[in-house]
């Protein structure tokens, strides 16, 4: 029965280590417009132009 049961530990945490990934690719997403909104808005010199 252990085995089982640590099977099934090990497929959630992957699932669930997919499913934050993917979450955090999103904030980061949405992080990076808004920094680059803000730089271009800044008007640095060496701001968004890489």
């Amino acid at each position: 029965m252990k085995p089982l049961i640590i099977g099934l530990v090990l497929a959630t945490l992957v699932l669930a280590g997919i499913f934050l990934l993917k979450w955090a690719s999103k904030q980061v997403e949405h992080m990076n417009e808004v920094i680059s909104e803000f730089l271009v808005e800044g008007g640095d010199d060496d701001g968004g132009k890489e």
